[in-house]
């Protein structure tokens, strides 16, 4: 998905997913059949409308398969409460769910949002040098402070993402070969600008934004050929340019409406369009419109 392609992923997902539902009608079910079959329910719920990967929009199939795969991995949990790979699928499960709920259902994403913490919590206590299980953690937070920010419970919502955030960097500075954490932190960055807008303070916003910006633009150019890295460098700049139409700078605005176009436009001219991509750009592209109208008529 990463390269632009998630129509061609969800060809492939769907593809194996029927290997494995055949195979586990020939075999029975074994825990290594059932997991099978839960992760691809996973990777088929995060193309379909997971909002942290590149996906296809459809949030309620992508829920039904998360909810699916959460069932799944109940049950072998529930059977080895020291079944350490289980609890941890559990939480991740717990995660994807929260993910595709954030926004239609944000209530009922804090709670799953909540169940991964938790989950977590308890695989890093186990295991405190696994850096994927505090990776998993900052992303757990990140998606519980979106859910709260949703409800308007603020505080609630700047204390999730700080940790976030904290996590990350500590994260980052531990070990900086391990480049994904670096790319993780955009993501916090435009999520505690969300609440800065939310709750009014749209200096801090704009400031918060930019500092997202900053570290989006580099990591897109350490990952040229990684769609996702380039997706948060626009979002970022989509961000900075609402920011000045708000303040009805209209020029400021128009300028960094057309950094976030260029960074579409260069994935087209690579030959990469599918729905996500349209989508975003057709939406960049109304805003440069409207607020190029609004300039000419300043």
């Amino acid at each position: 998905m990463e390269t632009g392609e998630p129509e061609s992923a969800l060809a492939h997902y769907s593809k194996a997913m029927e290997i494995r539902q055949t195979l586990l009608e020939e075999v029975g079910r074994t825990p290594a059949a059932r997991r099978s079959v839960m992760l691809m329910h996973r990777m088929l719920g995060s193309v379909l409308g997971n909002p942290y990967y590149l996906n296809l929009g459809d949030a309620a199939a992508a829920a039904a398969h998360d909810r699916t795969a959460l069932r799944t991995g109940e049950e072998p949990a529930s059977e080895d409460p020291n079944n350490a790979r289980a609890r941890t699928d559990l939480a991740i499960a717990h995660w994807k769910l929260g993910a595709v709920l954030q926004d239609s259902n944000p209530r009922q994403a804090a709670d799953s949002f909540r169940q991964a913490i938790a989950l977590t919590r308890e695989a890093i206590a186990k295991a405190p040098d696994n850096t994927d299980h505090r990776r998993n953690q900052t992303y757990n937070l990140i998606g519980l402070g979106h859910a709260l920010r949703r409800q308007r419970e603020f505080r609630g919502a700047r204390e999730s993402l700080e940790q976030a955030l904290s996590m990350q960097q500590e994260l980052s500075e531990a070990d900086p070969a391990r480049a994904q954490f670096e790319d993780d932190i955009p993501i916090t960055l435009l999520e505690m600008g969300d609440l800065h807008r939310d709750i009014g303070d749209s200096a801090l916003a704009l400031e918060t934004y930019r500092r997202a910006g900053t570290v989006s633009e580099h990591v897109a150019a350490g990952h040229p050929s990684d769609l996702s890295c380039s997706r948060y460098l626009a979002e970022c700049y989509d961000r900075i340019g609402d920011s000045h139409r708000t303040q009805r700078q209209w020029q400021e605005a128009t300028a960094w409406y057309r950094k976030s176009l260029a960074v579409w436009e260069s994935w087209r001219a690579r030959g990469v369009s599918n729905p996500y991509t349209r989508q975003r750009s057709a939406g960049t592209a109304r805003s440069l419109q409207e607020t190029e109208a609004l300039l000419k008529g300043k």
